[in-house]
């Protein structure tokens, strides 16, 4: 998601080890990002084909690419991978259920984890991803709640098997979602990370990750980029300092 706006603080720090596992399981829960509907699709007028993973800016080719899958009624019920695949399941009310994920083997495929779903006036309140065995991960399960007002999302409660571990709050102009402050404590009182969002006419133009260690600092600038008819079609993250290269991805997005 971008437009051409660079001019960034480029901070330079010691980072120690600690910090950096810190930033790196901080930025993979802003994925959720604003957004209270599953499966995440970026905002769009056609229908999503493919997305093209790409790791920087200098790759020729990509290094995964998603292809996307929907039924009659134009809902989306698989994205195939090269070794993985989703299937995704709804309810009456045609909200998303169940989300399951398998991956790709020489004998067929296997179940790795599946995500459900919980709605309650309208809204997506609860969310449980649950990994099959064999793992190699010692945590078996992610639970999210997600509390509104006036059908906006202000706060996101994430869990690792059932212990507390992360609080998000959200803050809007008008319908949009300007800011995303992150806690690691249940009442928000410290504030480890933050997230801004940048918009022209309406759409999501830059977004700003920025921790608070020591101060306010700048990890990972993410920029968007439309079509003439509204549709995402590149979306490109950069790190703040140039050895922090896993911040760094380009998303491509293609339509039916």
């Amino acid at each position: 998601m971008d437009t051409s706006r660079r001019s960034f603080l480029h901070n330079s720090h010691a980072w120690t080890q600690g910090t950096i596992s810190i930033l790196i399981i901080a930025l993979f829960s802003v994925f959720m990002s604003c957004q209270k509907d599953a499966p995440e699709t970026p905002p769009h007028h056609g229908m999503l084909k493919r997305v093209l993973h790409y790791q920087s800016s200098k790759d020729t080719f990509p290094a995964s690419i998603s292809e996307y899958e929907y039924d009659s009624k134009d809902k989306l019920v698989r994205i195939q991978e090269k070794d993985a695949f989703e299937l995704f399941k709804y309810n009456q009310q045609g909200q998303l259920s169940l989300k399951s994920v398998y991956q790709i083997n020489g004998d067929g495929s296997t179940l790795s984890d599946s995500t459900s779903y919980s709605y309650q006036n309208g809204n997506l309140i609860f969310e449980e991803l649950i990994y099959l065995p064999p793992t190699n991960s010692s945590i078996e399960s992610y639970q999210t709640k997600y509390e509104y007002e006036d059908s906006k999302l202000t706060r996101k409660k994430e869990y690792m098997d059932h212990q507390f571990r992360r609080l998000t709050k959200y803050k809007y102009s008008g319908s949009l979602c300007i800011r995303e402050n992150q806690y690691y404590d249940s009442i928000g009182s410290y504030m480890d990370a933050y997230k801004i969002h940048i918009y022209e006419n309406d759409q999501l133009s830059m977004s700003n990750f920025i921790i608070t260690q020591g101060g306010d600092t700048v990890v990972q600038v993410i920029y968007y980029l439309y079509d003439e008819n509204g549709n995402l079609i590149t979306e490109s993250a950069e790190p703040a300092w140039e050895t922090a290269t896993w911040f760094s991805y380009i998303n491509r997005y293609e339509y039916y």
